[in-house]
């Protein structure tokens, strides 16, 4: 749990304070595949990465 707990921190700090795309968040994390990172990340949040990054009002330039 500690590990998820930590992944889901920076997850969070790289979808509302970066630009980076959601992939690019999800492939600095360790993660192979864009999707899986997506289905963990709204297992452990409640929320999808674009839906989280919406509401902290970052969009990424570059497309997600």
């Amino acid at each position: 749990r500690f590990i998820h707990d930590r992944l889901l921190l920076a997850a969070r700090r790289g979808l509302a304070y970066t630009d980076v795309g959601i992939a690019g968040v999800a492939q600095s994390l360790g993660f192979a595949d864009a999707s899986y990172f997506a289905r963990f990340f709204r297992r452990f949040e409640g929320v999808t990465p674009s839906t989280f990054r919406r509401q902290t009002g970052t969009q990424s330039a570059g497309g997600q």
